[in-house]
Parts: structure tokens; sequence; C-alpha cells
């Protein structure tokens, strides 16, 4: 009988014990970290959940200590936590909704308007006593909170994983495989050529450049052509997002027209690759320049190029999520130089030296692509080189003749940016030092190259200076898809290439071009669909087809 009663007094005690406080110390990060887990390594949230467990575990204790109650304790340790890690997403919330109403918003009335709940809420908990079943709701409440965070970061464990052989067959059929390979015959060795892809993010093409950022890059191009580089003058993206565009790309495919299985297995990375495949049958090593990103750094690949050690940087303060995350919670104040706990006019220190560590890191990742793509040209074998260079997209990283910018003190919730009045001329600085950086790495490779070379210099989308995806207008849509698109044959023949080619017919004509094969070419398209990290992990989203609805046609390519 003791013993019944011991255990029963033991389960009453689990029952009523705060676990709330010690599952909402874990959603928030979990959360922030489900939603961008595509381009965030799980250690790098470690840190913070180590940090915020122990932090509100002890202010529980403490409560316990001067209020004798766990009931009590948890409440409010809680609600410190809620106010803390919500600080940052309603005052975001807030300054939108504001500035659409053009009313100035003021970061620094946050805090007290915080005060003024926490003061009320606090007073209740402590002078009333509590419902027998409140700690039982929040604990259930909580859990089913984390349970939802816990679900999504293990179901991307799912997504991304590798496709069966039924599938595997379903998206050859899909590509036309069988009958597009069958007459390859023999290539001789000394006839197969490296293949450099190189990737640059954001790169909006030459006439909009020109007409709308006053930007003329007609002397790279003509430098480019100068080469032997074919310019492909009117080319548009098929999608409004990187990851979209490459497995369109790499795999011959509209992505799309995926099913739905195979699409969410893709959807966060390019391990589902045909050109790699194809040109691993052919004995090719797949190289794999660190680019920053999960989404493409993600592939099958056989050398895979990097700084190195730069994650065990000991000056590093904060990494990648917890820069962000931090801006989320009341840390937002860090990184307002009217914060009480910064001098008015002068950047708080740790957030100035945390942003110029990313800026720097950002600039050397692609500094080391282009200085070490080169390296393969004479290499014994076979290589196709893989760079997706992460410029001129934001966070802007050059200034004036490649000059490296550094903190700045304006910046939004998410990105190191310039103002959007300066948005052109900055993004104009970031073409300047490109152009002049990618032009050395390809007279380099074309130089020490002993092997035929195929050089596929593109960008994956333009700018996004004038999209709203939430109100999408043609003119938007057509400085998102309209890219620079450049390609280099060494030998000359371009008689399969046009004006209006876009990315999911590149490698069609590579194949057809170089190996033999009988792709015929695709309908070129471009395609509006809803932002990535706004589609449910499990869902494929709408695509809607920009020639019908926003009258964005590509002119049918005639032999």
């Amino acid at each position: 009988m003791l013993k019944a009663k011991k255990n029963s007094h033991l389960l009453q005690s689990i029952i009523f014990f705060p676990l709330h406080t010690f599952l909402i110390a874990l959603y928030p990060i979990l959360f922030v970290y489900s939603r961008n887990l595509m381009n965030i390594p799980f250690q790098d949230i470690i840190r913070f959940l180590l940090i915020s467990e122990f932090f509100f575990i002890f202010l529980l204790i403490c409560f316990k200590v001067v209020l004798k109650d766990w009931g009590k304790s948890g409440l409010l340790s809680s609600l410190i936590a809620v106010l803390f890690y919500a600080f940052g997403h309603v005052a975001n919330a807030a300054e939108s909704l504001l500035l659409s109403s053009e009313v100035d918003f003021n970061l620094m009335v946050m805090p007290w308007i915080w005060l003024a709940i926490f003061l009320p809420v606090s007073y209740l908990i402590v002078s009333k006593p509590l419902p027998a079943v409140t700690t039982r709701f929040f604990n259930l409440f909580s859990l089913i909170l984390v349970s939802f965070s816990i679900f999504s970061v293990v179901n991307v464990g799912n997504i991304n994983s590798e496709l069966t052989p039924e599938e595997q067959t379903e998206l050859a059929q899909l590509r036309g495989e069988e009958t597009a390979e069958s007459k390859i015959e023999p290539i001789p060795d000394s006839e197969l050529p490296d293949i450099y892809y190189i990737i640059l993010d954001g790169y909006l093409r030459a006439d909009y450049l020109e007409e709308y950022f006053n930007i003329d890059i007609s002397p790279f191009l003509d430098e480019l052509q100068q080469r032997g580089f074919y310019f492909v003058s009117a080319s548009r993206s098929n999608y409004l997002n990187t990851n979209y565009s490459l497995n369109s790309s790499l795999n011959l495919v509209y992505f799309h027209e995926y099913p739905k299985n195979i699409f969410n297995k893709s959807k966060y990375n390019l391990y589902n690759n045909y050109l790699h495949d194809f040109l691993d049958s052919y004995g090719y090593q797949t190289v794999v320049f660190d680019s920053g990103t999960g989404d493409t750094n993600e592939q099958d690949l056989d050398i895979f190029v990097s700084l190195g050690n730069e994650t065990d940087d000991e000056d590093q303060i904060l990494n990648k999520f917890e820069q962000f995350f931090l801006k989320t919670t009341l840390g937002l104040l860090l990184f307002d130089n009217r914060g009480p706990i910064n001098t008015p006019g002068q950047p708080n220190e740790m957030i100035q030296k945390t942003v110029n560590q990313e800026l720097a890191l950002r600039r050397d990742r692609i500094t080391h692509a282009l200085e070490h793509l080169p390296e393969y040209a004479d290499a014994q074998g076979h290589y196709y080189l893989f760079s997706h260079i992460y410029s001129p997209h934001i966070p802007f990283l050059y200034g004036p003749g490649g000059t490296e910018l550094t903190f700045h003190g304006n910046q939004n919730l998410y990105w190191y940016e310039v103002p959007q009045e300066d948005y052109p001329e900055y993004y104009g600085y970031q073409i300047e030092y490109l152009n002049s950086a990618v032009l050395d790495t390809i007279d380099q490779i074309l130089s020490n190259s002993t092997k035929p070379v195929v050089i596929v210099l593109q960008a994956d989308h333009g700018d996004e200076f004038f999209l709203d995806r939430d109100a999408p207008t043609t003119q938007g849509l057509e400085f998102r898809s309209a890219i620079l698109n450049a390609i280099y044959f060494s030998d000359g023949e371009y008689d399969q290439l046009y004006p209006s080619l876009t990315p999911v017919n590149t490698f069609r004509i590579v194949l057809n071009h170089w190996f033999g094969a009988h792709y015929p070419l695709l309908a070129d398209q471009v395609f509006f669909h809803e932002d990535p990290l706004s589609t449910r992990i499990d869902e494929k989203p709408e695509f809607i087809d920009c020639c019908i609805y926003f009258k964005i046609c590509i002119p049918p390519h005639t032999q």
C-alpha cells in the first residue's frame, strides 16, 4: 500500500510539473530551424538550444525557491520565454504593417509594451490561485507545438532520401532517355570535354540591367564573345528560385512535371542529378565548390572544394543560424543602434564583428571557387565542375572597384542590405566585381586546358527588385526570370544554340553535341510559383504558366 502511494505521488508530481517551460525554451529554436533547415546544419542550433534550456531551467528553479510553487514558477518562466522569443517576430510584423500604412515604426516602444504585458500577467500568476488543470494544459499545448517542429525536421530526412529504382525509371521515362540515347556511339577519350557549370546567383540579363539599373555590361559580353562564347541574348530562367531552376537544367526536364514523390525528394537538394549520373558513366569526376548553401552543396560528388575549417574559427562569435535567430527575439535590440544597450549612433561591436565575419566568409568562398576552378583544366582525367557563386544576390559584398563592404548599421530582420534607393548602385558594384573575376577565371581555364572544354556561365534566376510573390506583376516576373546566359564550346560549333535558350534545354544541347545523344528540345517556358519557404515540406505548389497569365512568352525556336 505504501509503495502504491509513493508511485501515485510520483505520478502526480510528473503530471503537475511544469514541463512546458522546458518545451517552450526549445520550440522557437526548433520552429525557426525547421523553416530553414535546407540551409542550416543542425550543429549550428545546438549551442542556442543548450543556452536556452539552461537559462530557463535556472530561472524556473530561482522562482521555485522564492514562490515555493512549481506551477506558478513554471508559468512565470514560460511567460518570460514567450515574451523573449516573440519580440522580434512581433516587431517585424508591426513594422511591416505600419510601413504599409505610411506610419513610422519606433522599435523602442516595443520594450515598454512588453513590460506592460509582463507586469500585470505576472502579478496575476503570483497572487491568484491556479486551477489544477493549468499546468497540464500548458504541458500538453507546448508538447503539441514541439512535436510539429520535430515532425518537420524528421520529415525532411525522408524528403531528402534517395530515389527508389522505380522512381528513377519513372523519371527516365519522363526524360525520354531510352530513345534519346539509343544511338550513342563510343567516343574517343581525347574528344570528351571538361564541363564547367558556373552559376551566378541572381545575375540579371544585360538589356534589363541597362534599362532599369543603368548598368552597361556590353564590354563584358564583348570580352566573352572575343573568347569564343555564344551569348544567349534573350534567355530566361524556367523558375524563380535556385533549386527549382537547377533541378530542371541538371535533369533536362521541367521540375514541375516531376511526380509529387520525386518532386518532394528533390526540392531542397540536387541529389537527383542526371547530368552527374550521365557523366559518371563516362568516368567523369564531379567537383563541387562550396556555395555556403545546403540546397546546392547537397548533391552526389567526388570532390568537394571548400575553405576548410571555416566553421572552427575561434573568432566566430555567432554562427549563421544564431545571427538570424537573435533577430527574431528580444536580441533584436542588439541590432538596433537605438536600443538601450547601445550608444545612439554607434554600432554594437559584437554585431558589427559578426556581420563583418559573415560578409568576409562569403567573399572568401567566391574568391576561393574562382581561383581554384582552373586547377582542373590540365589535370588527368575528365571533370564536371559545378560552382554556385552566391552573388550578385543579396547580401551585397562589394563596393566600388571591388572594395569590401562592411557593417553599415542599417539592417532588417533577415539580411544585411542597403536601402532600397541605393539597391541599383550597389547591385552594379557586385556585377562589376564578378565580371572582372569571372573573366580572369575563364582566361586561366582556357589557357591551361589540354582537353576540349564546355563552359556554361548562367544565372539561376534574375533579380527580385520588382518581385512581389503575393501580388505578382508582369514587370516583376520579367525581371526575376531574365538571366545572363553565355556558353562556350571549344570547337566553336554553335548551330544548336539560339537566342531564347532557357536552362532546361542547356544540357540537352550539350549531350546532343558532345556525346551524340538525340534529345529533342523542349518548349522554352517560365513558370510562377510561391516561395519554396512558404510551401509545406510534403506539398507540391501550384505552377502558373507565365505566358498564359502574364504574357511572358518566349518565341519558339526554329532550326
